[in-house]
């Protein structure tokens, strides 16, 4: 059964932002096994003795292994604060106005559970395509994330500021990428080819994207001490 044409733009949406993290990412010295493209639009499943883990999008190597789980975005969640206390709200706890991102907290129970049984980083990384940037951090250095501040909608929510930057792409181009460009306005998500692109054509999408390096030195540094640890401990 075919899905509904809402449902399949945002999987190709998501995809596509697969696909980009994947060319990116290897072409600065990461090694990704792409759990996702096995997975037939279903998270797989981690089988570790009699425990079901839900498998992250990509599995990766930074001379340790690592998961990564790749959401991407049309933009940030913007939260203007306010609002009336819904009942058994603990205002204190509740989301600071400001750009944030989202995920749902079934699936968030679930990675949080991958990191605890590895015991090894599980990078959360977003793509934003206004503002243009790749954003990311361990789940476990995000911290407790804030509940959602709509009752109705089961999600966590995190400030951007909890994140580090990897990388800001030309604003046009990451657009045509993502989108196919419908009487000026970018609405219409264009389809993933289906399979992962050859060289050349991961060269193109890196050349026309153009991402230009943030804090990635930082961060890999960061990630690569963690799965040090983890190692060590082992």
């Amino acid at each position: 059964m075919s899905r509904p044409l809402s449902e399949q733009q945002t999987f190709w949406l998501g995809r596509r932002g697969e696909i980009l993290a994947d060319v990116v990412l290897t072409h600065h010295g990461f090694t990704l096994f792409d759990a996702a493209g096995t997975g037939g639009a279903r998270a797989p499943l981690l089988h570790r003795f009699k425990l079901d883990l839900v498998a992250p999008d990509y599995f990766g190597m930074l001379t340790k292994p690592l998961s990564i789980e790749i959401k991407t975005k049309r933009e940030h969640f913007f939260w203007r604060g306010g609002g009336v206390p819904f009942d058994g709200e603990d205002v204190s706890s509740r989301l600071r106005a400001g750009p944030s991102q989202t995920i749902d907290r079934i699936k968030f129970e679930q990675y949080r559970v991958v990191r605890h049984t590895t015991q090894l980083p599980f990078i959360l990384l977003f793509i934003s395509v206004d503002p243009p940037e790749m954003i990311a951090n361990d789940i476990a250095a995000l911290g407790e994330p804030y509940p959602s501040v709509n009752p109705d909608h089961k999600r966590v929510n995190w400030p951007i500021s909890r994140f580090v930057k990897l990388f800001e792409f030309h604003p046009i181009n990451i657009k045509r990428y993502f989108y196919e460009d419908w009487d000026g306005d970018w609405k219409k998500p264009r389809q993933p080819p289906p399979h992962m692109p050859p060289q050349h054509e991961r060269d193109r999408v890196f050349d026309l994207v153009q991402p230009v390096q943030q804090q990635l030195a930082g961060f890999r540094q960061q990630i690569f001490d963690t799965a040090n640890s983890a190692w060590s401990a082992t």
